[in-house]
């Protein structure tokens, strides 16, 4: 599946669709994220159950443990992990899916979606594999030169990634693309506008970051008008992690669209098609 827009739009009118995409497909995804707490919750539990031969989560029974039984406890710990992760990255890749729905107008029910999490969780485990790894070691590069330098370029680094990242993804899950082909049409996409795409995700960045401060300092006013240790700030702290993820995955969604109409410009005589899952 992939989106479809009929014409470039500029950096405000991507803006405003990702504003748009990403309310909409935050409802959209609300039954993903409820499945994603309900994995959280089990590997929690069953991490417990492994570990202590008990299902009361007690971490009083973790502690005291030698050097060798935390190493232990890690690799145990390691492997649980790995069909949960699995399980977390279809998830991942249908909550990709609904978000586009919204763009396409192609109705997505969650069945189909966690079908196109199956089909593409494997490129997309891959895809933020070389993502990190690119990341890391720019880092390391970065570090050498220290200073203000070192921490300015180190923010374009991390903006770059951003940018090329998001729409790397996108091209993984929603055109179904491997992890290094993924990775040639994403420079394909983006290079050709770089300068548009950077502004664009520029905008939708600062309103993001205004949505997290936002959330910062009202759960702050919230915790200094209660004394009773209300858990209200850290569920507004929450909501608004999830709804700039949002935002962002729609801002990828939105541009990975504007840059396929620049790139491959769509026949006018043609009714557009989606790439069937």
């Amino acid at each position: 599946m992939v989106t479809t827009a009929v014409r470039t739009q500029t950096a405000g009118e991507i803006l405003r669709a990702s504003i748009s995409v990403g309310l909409a497909g935050l409802l959209k995804a609300i039954p993903h994220f409820l499945m994603l707490v309900g994995l959280a919750f089990g590997w929690v539990y069953t991490l417990f159950l492994v570990l202590t031969g008990s299902a009361n989560m007690n971490v009083d029974t973790l502690r005291g443990l030698d050097v060798q039984g935390l190493m232990s406890m890690g690799k145990t710990a390691l492997l649980i992990s790995i069909p949960f992760l699995i399980v977390g990255l279809i998830i991942a890749c249908g909550i990709w899916g609904r978000v586009a729905s919204v763009q396409t107008g192609r109705e997505m029910s969650v069945g189909e979606s966690l079908g196109l999490g199956i089909a593409r969780w494997w490129s997309y485990l891959w895809a933020n594999v070389i993502v990190a790894f690119a990341m890391f070691m720019g880092s390391i590069f970065l570090a050498l030169f220290g200073g203000v330098l070192g921490v300015a370029m180190m923010l374009g680094l991390i903006f770059l990634m951003l940018v090329f990242g998001s729409v790397y993804h996108a091209a993984v899950v929603l055109e179904g693309q491997g992890p290094f082909s993924g990775l040639r049409r994403c420079f394909d996409l983006v290079l050709p506008h770089m300068g548009h795409a950077a502004g664009s995700f520029l905008l939708v960045f600062v309103v993001g970051v205004a949505l997290s401060l936002g959330a910062e300092m009202l759960g702050g006013a919230v915790a200094l008008q209660s004394s009773d240790g209300s858990s209200m700030p850290g569920i507004i702290h929450t909501v608004a992690e999830v709804a700039v993820s949002m935002l962002f995955i729609a801002a990828a969604i939105v541009i990975h669209s504007d840059l396929k109409v620049r790139v491959d410009p769509p026949e006018m005589d043609e009714e557009p098609e989606l790439t069937p899952v």
